[in-house]
Protein backbone atom coordinates (compact mmCIF):
# COMPACT_ATOMS: atom_id res chain seq x y z
CA UNK A 1 0.00 0.00 0.00
CA UNK A 2 1.36 3.40 -1.00
CA UNK A 3 0.50 6.10 1.54
CA UNK A 4 2.27 8.74 -0.59
CA UNK A 5 3.19 11.67 1.68
CA UNK A 6 1.84 9.91 4.79
CA UNK A 7 4.14 8.70 7.55
CA UNK A 8 3.25 5.33 9.10
CA UNK A 9 3.32 5.72 12.88
CA UNK A 10 1.74 2.37 13.79
CA UNK A 11 1.44 -0.76 11.65
CA UNK A 12 0.05 -4.06 12.88
CA UNK A 13 -1.69 -4.81 9.58
CA UNK A 14 -1.24 -8.50 8.86
CA UNK A 15 -4.57 -9.37 7.25
CA UNK A 16 -4.84 -11.57 4.19
CA UNK A 17 -7.80 -11.05 1.83
CA UNK A 18 -7.58 -14.71 0.72
CA UNK A 19 -8.19 -16.02 4.26
CA UNK A 20 -11.62 -15.86 5.95
CA UNK A 21 -11.82 -13.32 8.78
CA UNK A 22 -12.81 -15.96 11.33
CA UNK A 23 -9.40 -17.58 10.69
CA UNK A 24 -7.62 -14.28 11.41
CA UNK A 25 -9.41 -13.21 14.59
CA UNK A 26 -6.18 -12.28 16.42
CA UNK A 27 -5.60 -9.62 13.76
CA UNK A 28 -9.04 -8.09 14.34
CA UNK A 29 -8.29 -5.46 16.95
CA UNK A 30 -8.97 -1.80 17.64
CA UNK A 31 -5.51 -0.62 16.58
CA UNK A 32 -4.36 -1.93 13.21
CA UNK A 33 -2.82 0.98 11.30
CA UNK A 34 -2.21 4.69 11.73
CA UNK A 35 -0.70 7.10 9.21
CA UNK A 36 -0.01 10.82 9.77
CA UNK A 37 -0.26 13.50 7.11
CA UNK A 38 1.43 16.89 7.58
CA UNK A 39 1.00 16.72 11.37
CA UNK A 40 -2.63 17.75 10.89
CA UNK A 41 -4.45 14.64 9.63
CA UNK A 42 -4.50 11.02 10.74
CA UNK A 43 -5.65 7.99 8.77
CA UNK A 44 -6.65 5.35 11.30
CA UNK A 45 -7.71 1.74 10.66
CA UNK A 46 -9.11 -0.54 13.33
CA UNK A 47 -11.61 -3.29 14.00
CA UNK A 48 -14.70 -2.51 16.05
CA UNK A 49 -15.50 -5.40 18.47
CA UNK A 50 -12.00 -6.80 19.04
CA UNK A 51 -11.47 -10.39 17.95
CA UNK A 52 -15.12 -10.90 16.94
CA UNK A 53 -15.46 -11.64 13.21
CA UNK A 54 -19.24 -12.03 13.46
CA UNK A 55 -20.21 -8.77 15.17
CA UNK A 56 -17.31 -6.54 14.18
CA UNK A 57 -16.19 -4.54 11.16
CA UNK A 58 -13.22 -2.53 9.96
CA UNK A 59 -13.50 1.16 10.64
CA UNK A 60 -11.32 3.57 8.71
CA UNK A 61 -11.40 7.24 9.68
CA UNK A 62 -9.69 10.47 8.75
CA UNK A 63 -9.12 12.70 11.77
CA UNK A 64 -8.20 16.39 11.65
CA UNK A 65 -6.16 17.96 14.44
CA UNK A 66 -6.70 14.95 16.74
CA UNK A 67 -10.46 15.57 16.98
CA UNK A 68 -11.36 11.88 17.42
CA UNK A 69 -14.96 12.67 18.31
CA UNK A 70 -15.60 14.32 14.95
CA UNK A 71 -13.84 12.42 12.14
CA UNK A 72 -14.07 14.14 8.78
CA UNK A 73 -14.50 10.84 6.88
CA UNK A 74 -15.61 7.39 8.05
CA UNK A 75 -15.73 4.09 6.14
CA UNK A 76 -16.85 0.69 7.48
CA UNK A 77 -16.61 -2.77 5.95
CA UNK A 78 -16.18 -6.44 6.78
CA UNK A 79 -14.11 -7.10 3.64
CA UNK A 80 -10.31 -6.85 3.54
CA UNK A 81 -10.48 -6.17 -0.21
CA UNK A 82 -12.97 -3.34 0.32
CA UNK A 83 -10.78 -2.02 3.11
CA UNK A 84 -7.92 -1.67 0.62
CA UNK A 85 -10.27 0.24 -1.72
CA UNK A 86 -11.28 2.54 1.13
CA UNK A 87 -7.65 3.08 2.13
CA UNK A 88 -6.79 4.10 -1.44
CA UNK A 89 -9.76 6.48 -1.47
CA UNK A 90 -8.71 7.91 1.90
CA UNK A 91 -5.12 8.45 0.74
CA UNK A 92 -6.37 10.32 -2.34
CA UNK A 93 -8.57 12.55 -0.16
CA UNK A 94 -5.72 13.19 2.26
CA UNK A 95 -3.32 14.13 -0.50
CA UNK A 96 -5.83 16.77 -1.65
CA UNK A 97 -6.33 18.03 1.91
CA UNK A 98 -2.61 18.51 2.62
CA UNK A 99 -1.86 20.43 -0.58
Amino acid sequence: MDFRSGKIVFNDFDLNSAVPLNEQIWSLKEDILQVEYSNEYILDVGWVHDFDAEKGCFKLVIIKQEDWLNPIFVWKTKSVRQLYNYMNEAVSKLELLVK
